[in-house]
């Protein structure tokens, strides 16, 4: 019996805080409404999506009706410990200063316009590029989160939803999406790694959190690769490649991430690409204050793609992600593809 039958019969039904919940009362834009701010005058085109503690709207700047933009709110009706579009705004900043000396460079990271406050709405408010729908399912940027790290930052919530495809002339690119939980890893003073704090609340999403995160425990550049995995099977096998879908309970989530780490969850890697396992295997090893092989991980990435018959030519555009899944599919239709999914026994 699998890891996932086993688990299969405790699935629950939705609990109350799972369910959707509403706004609380919050003022919601209308297109044609105008925030103005300093030269700007961003006028509503329309509602992309909602929060619990804000919006985003797609947005253009008067002076330039051609180019539209996100522009993404908090209210400031919320709990002051869950308000994070402060931290965003920093991270933001710190990447457009980055790029001042490295033009070329942090190309995974959305161009930060605009910020400011509005009175009528209540809230706070940033704008930035407008990019493509969330990922929920077949894309992911490792490249990210190496570029994250570069500035000295975690991310803390790597999921799909939280990377997107560009549009126009940046549709090549994956963008990484809500840095409001980033944390600096570096000491302010010395610009050396952070000592681990004894105890930390919990901030992530289940799904995807790192077994740190489950524990309490202060988390590393290794967690925001550990996420990374999850995701990664998650993409390539919807169905079977997280095992702790049917689990509830954050302790009952962390022993089964713990077995799926440790590689026993074998039905886990039949899905996606061959050799995975060496992947979580090498993150297994890492510690607190490891910084994560790179190059040692992109590297396996293109080896991974040859592999399955989908040369990378640039790493950077994640367009195998979507070529692999789709032999994939085709695999259950006809014969399966030993060099893209791994065999049944999960070597």
């Amino acid at each position: 019996m699998t890891l996932r039958e086993k688990l299969e019969g405790s699935r629950p039904g939705k609990s109350k805080e799972q369910k959707t919940k509403k706004k609380k009362g919050r003022k919601i834009m209308s297109p044609d409404d105008v925030i103005k701010n300093g030269p700007f005058s961003w006028k509503v085109v329309t509602l992309l999506g909602s929060g619990g503690f804000g919006d985003v709207y797609k947005v253009f700047d008067e002076r330039n009706k051609a180019k539209q933009y996100a522009l993404k709110t908090e209210s400031e009706d919320g709990k002051k410990v869950m308000l994070r579009l402060k931290v965003e705004v920093r991270v933001m900043m710190a990447i457009s200063e980055a790029r001042k000396t490295n033009p070329q460079g942090y190309k995974h990271f959305v161009e930060f316009v605009d910020r400011g406050k509005s009175e009528d709405l209540g809230c706070k408010f940033v704008v930035m590029s407008l990019v493509g729908p969330s990922l929920d399912d077949c894309r992911r940027k490792y490249g990210a989160v190496r570029d994250l790290h570069a500035l000295g930052y975690l991310h803390r919530d790597i999921k799909p939803a939280n990377f997107a495809v560009g549009l126009g002339p940046t549709e090549p690119t994956v963008f990484m999406l809500d840095f409001g939980i980033c944390r600096s890893f570096l000491d302010p003073a010395t610009k050396q790694h952070r000592a681990p704090r004894k105890s930390v609340k919990f901030l992530g999403t289940l799904r995807y959190a790192s077994r740190a995160c489950m524990k309490n425990i202060d988390q590393g550049r290794k967690d925001d690769v550990e996420c990374w995995i999850y995701m990664v099977f998650d993409i390539f096998d919807p169905e079977d490649g997280i095992v702790w879908k049917c689990v509830s309970g954050r302790e009952k989530i962390t022993r089964v991430k713990d077995e799926f780490m440790a590689g026993k969850a074998k039905e886990a890697y039949r899905g996606v690409p061959r050799n995975m396992k060496t992947i979580v295997s090498y993150v297994e090893t890492l510690r607190f204050q490891s910084a994560p092989d790179y190059p040692f991980m992109i590297n396996f990435l293109f080896t991974m793609s040859s592999q399955a018959g989908f040369p990378i030519n640039n790493i950077n555009t994640g367009a195998w992600v979507g070529n692999l899944k789709n032999k994939k599919d085709s695999g259950r239709n006809g014969t399966r593809s030993d060099k893209l999914s791994g065999s049944s026994d999960g070597d």
